[in-house]
């Protein structure tokens, strides 16, 4: 068995008394949107703004938001351009899409565990096939039947993917029209 681990986003956490005025910008998109609260607002080097779910008991769906902010592009927009940025991360939140891309990241972690990864039982059926000729058969049968099964898993994992691609660029949309309908 395996378990599958989300790493926390990095970054400098930014304190309220900071940035007030980004606060403060960021709880009134928010309100406008009907948005959950932001737990963290993490700056990075990064050329990039994101919305960050770590779940904390997951199955339960309980997960800390975080808001991540790249310096660099903060250097380079306008408070308006600025504004827009934070609605469309904010606009995630009002589709609640977020659930998915983390669905989709442990259904990833799984697939490549049972595609990808070599255990126990390959190492038992390549020692069983190396065996006495009489038994070795059913090892070759075997390692066969968990070959067929991991490559049909891996061409289902592959449409899913592009599906789930397909889907992400929609939302994308979709989080774009959130904030042009917040920000003008």
């Amino acid at each position: 068995a395996f378990w599958v681990r989300i790493p926390p986003p990095e970054g400098r956490i930014l304190q309220p008394h900071e940035a007030p005025k980004l606060f403060q910008l960021i709880e009134e998109i928010r309100l406008a949107l009907e948005s959950p609260r932001i737990h963290a607002v993490l700056l990075t080097h990064d050329f990039n703004a994101g919305i960050f779910q770590w779940p904390r008991l997951g199955i339960l769906g309980w997960q800390k938001n975080f808001l991540i902010l790249g310096f660099p592009l903060l250097a380079c927009l306008t408070p308006q351009q600025f504004r827009a940025v934070l609605a469309h991360e904010f606009g995630h939140f009002a589709q609640r899409s977020m659930a998915v891309g983390r669905w989709v990241y442990v259904a990833q972690q799984v697939a490549t565990q049972i595609v990808a990864k070599r255990d126990m039982l390959d190492r038992f059926l390549a020692g069983l096939s190396r065996f006495d000729l009489r038994v070795a058969w059913v090892g070759w049968l075997l390692s066969l039947v968990v070959w067929s099964i991991r490559s049909l898993l891996e061409i289902a994992f592959r449409g899913v993917l592009l599906a789930q691609r397909a889907l992400s660029r929609e939302m994308e949309y979709q989080a774009d029209l959130v904030a042009a309908s917040l920000t003008g």
